[in-house]
């Protein structure tokens, strides 16, 4: 997922649109309302954005959903961010898993 200052833009895994919604409090909880069965099972990737991202990230861990910052670097790889805990809920074979990064 990346935030910007008006809009966040995501992918579900498996799907090939690509869907946005409004970095706005309304957005943001019609974009929660809507994926609530997906998310309730999966771990939500945020690129770091300056900021932007932090409203979200807040919001997804409040409802107990597993969300973590991770910073894309220009050769490809992926840096995760470590910016305090952040509550990870990882499902193997129907067990979830709970543990604090």
């Amino acid at each position: 997922m990346i935030i910007n200052k008006e809009r966040g833009q995501y992918n579900v895994h498996g799907q090939k649109a690509t869907n946005t919604f409004d970095n706005t409090s309304q957005g943001l909880k019609a974009f929660i309302k809507d994926y609530k069965d997906i998310l309730s099972d999966s771990l939500t990737v945020l690129e770091t954005t300056g900021g932007y991202e932090s409203l979200v990230l807040k919001a997804l861990v409040a409802k107990g959903y597993a969300a973590h910052p991770v910073d894309a670097r220009d050769d490809g790889s992926v840096r995760s961010v470590k910016s305090g805990p952040t509550r990870v809920k990882v499902s193997s074979k129907g067990k979830r898993l709970e543990k604090l990064i």
